[in-house]
């Protein structure tokens, strides 16, 4: 596995005030540690107004999102044309918590896993074209209505997850084609 350099993968566009991080090649899994604080940050020479993050076109893509020092409503995070997302961690800023809301979208993924994530702030998360969607041994703080939105999928499986706060109608699922939901705690309110 390669170890994406963030100064060497990632770049920032001004005119549409886009992060972008690209896989050097298409052909390795990559690992990538995304921490937000070093491109928002005076300090680190950063200090860009940025309104989305995109991470795209790699083969494997294991990613930890480090929201540190910044509040993670202020950019969605996009990944798109990966063939196998696996997010391994999300660090929010204590600071903003309650009032944040992390916004994730999936497109043309083939495979996306959430797998022992703790996820300890609020979570809105887009799926669509993603032929796997696995959700496994996973805590969420919160997921508002609408919250999960997974759409023309060929497999959805969430197992044995902990959902502390969810909304009705927080998981929207359409085309889907298997559907395993199995065992979960969740507190509505």
């Amino acid at each position: 596995m390669v170890t994406m350099i963030p100064q060497q993968s990632c770049y920032y566009q001004s005119y549409n005030k886009r992060l972008t991080c690209v896989c050097n090649s298409t052909e390795t899994a990559a690992y990538l540690n995304l921490k937000m604080m070093y491109y928002v940050s005076d300090r680190s020479g950063g200090n860009h107004d940025i309104r989305s993050v995109f991470l795209q076109q790699c083969k494997e893509l294991l990613v930890v999102l480090d929201l540190q020092k910044v509040d993670a409503s202020r950019f969605p995070i996009s990944f798109r044309s990966i063939m196998k997302v696996q997010v391994e961690k999300i660090v929010f800023e204590p600071l903003y918590s309650v009032q944040q809301q992390l916004q994730l979208e999936f497109y043309n993924v083939e495979q996306l896993i959430f797998k022992r994530v703790f996820v300890e702030d609020t979570l809105k998360l887009r799926a669509r074209n993603v032929k796997e969607a696995r959700f496994v041994k996973s805590n969420f703080a919160h997921i508002p209505s609408r919250g999960f939105e997974i759409s023309n999928a060929k497999l959805l499986e969430i197992r044995d997850n902990i959902f502390w706060r969810v909304s009705p109608e927080s998981i929207q699922v359409s085309d889907v084609a298997a559907l395993f939901r199995l065992r979960h705690l969740a507190k509505v309110g």
